[in-house]
């Protein structure tokens, strides 16, 4: 699909959520997997290479072909290493026959998977967090250069789109204006990602699970975000190779407490974990695609039979739901 019809859809996609309360899955970011051949100091979301836990080929495309039928634009695909997938190409080149704009995270160390991959990808993000010393001590020893290796190949190919994903913690955030400098070479955006602690001392996910030692001693407090936010507006220099202007993440945060952002979150961006747990909203509900033939039926029939057990069902949304699954609901209901 070309960006000007993809980009006219989510336009008219974005105007049925706002004004019609419309809830249409937009965005959606698939973890295709827990397997990861790093580990991450930051990260508590990678398992070994031979965990099988996670969907089946098949599984995956009926997930993505029913979000695609729900109005699915943008696929984003993480990990994980989303590239240890035996079938990742298969995949990937399923969702961009479906007319899908696809992006992935990637640490760049399968560089002939992502270059077979590269010409189905409307944007590629590799990871790297800091120089030299500082990366490999987070990441993996040999990570920076992999990453800088995997960065100059794809600038060489000339992918569409290629950006430098920077997860900014307590150990790495001195040096970030330094490392900006050091890569300014490569010519490539930086889209950083800071791990950081919210109001109430409680860590935005997935590093909620942390304990709190390993907390303090990684994620990064308001006054130290907002400071570094500051920081890279003073320098001109910096604000050239970021792909985000930091004053935007600013401005959003300040929105997000006014609950001005949060309706048209909640109503366009899911995320589906390996095991096929769907996030919407706020709720975490299993997937079931033998049952349910529409995502969002999925997601309004585990909301309301949860409400059924507090008998505070809603009439309208019940009748909006078709036979089937009126009958499970009922079920369910004669069940508890």
């Amino acid at each position: 699909m070309n960006r000007p019809f993809i980009y006219l859809k989510l336009i008219i996609s974005l105007v049925r959520v706002r004004f019609f309360r419309a809830k249409i899955p937009v965005f959606a970011s698939f973890a295709i997997t827990e397997r990861c051949n790093y580990k991450c100091q930051y990260c508590d979301t990678h398992r070994p290479i031979s965990c099988k836990d996670e969907l089946s080929t098949s599984d995956v495309k009926s997930i993505i072909s029913t979000l695609k039928s729900e109005g699915l634009l943008f696929l984003h695909l993480s990990g994980g290493e989303p590239l240890l997938r035996h079938d990742i190409v298969e995949i990937v080149k399923y969702s961009y026959a479906q007319g899908i704009s696809i992006s992935l995270n990637t640490n760049g160390s399968m560089l002939d998977k992502l270059v077979e991959i590269a010409p189905y990808l409307s944007t590629i993000m590799v990871s790297l967090d800091g120089n030299k010393e500082v990366n490999d001590m987070f990441r993996s020893k040999g990570s920076f250069d992999t990453s800088i290796k995997a960065l100059v190949t794809l600038k060489k190919i000339k992918c569409k789109d290629v950006l430098i994903s920077s997860v900014l913690h307590k150990k790495n955030i001195d040096h970030f204006t330094e490392f900006i400098a050091d890569i300014s070479y490569l010519n490539i955006p930086v889209a950083f990602q800071p791990i950081h602690m919210t109001s109430g001392n409680k860590s935005n996910y997935p590093y909620d699970s942390f304990d709190t030692e390993k907390q303090n001693e990684l994620l990064l407090t308001d006054n130290e975000l907002h400071n570094l936010i500051d920081n890279v507006l003073s320098n001109s220099d910096i604000l050239k190779t970021l792909k985000s202007p930091p004053y935007l993440i600013r401005k959003m945060e300040r929105d997000k407490k006014k609950n001005k952002w949060q309706l048209m979150v909640r109503n366009i961006l899911f995320r589906v974990n390996s095991n096929g747990t769907i996030l919407y909203g706020s709720d975490e509900i299993e997937w079931d695609f033998k049952k349910f033939s529409s995502v969002l039926e999925q997601y309004h029939s585990s909301r309301l039979a949860r409400d059924f057990c507090f008998n505070s069902i809603n009439i309208k949304e019940l009748l909006s739901l078709n036979p089937l699954s009126i009958l499970n609901l009922l079920l369910f209901k004669l069940r508890k």
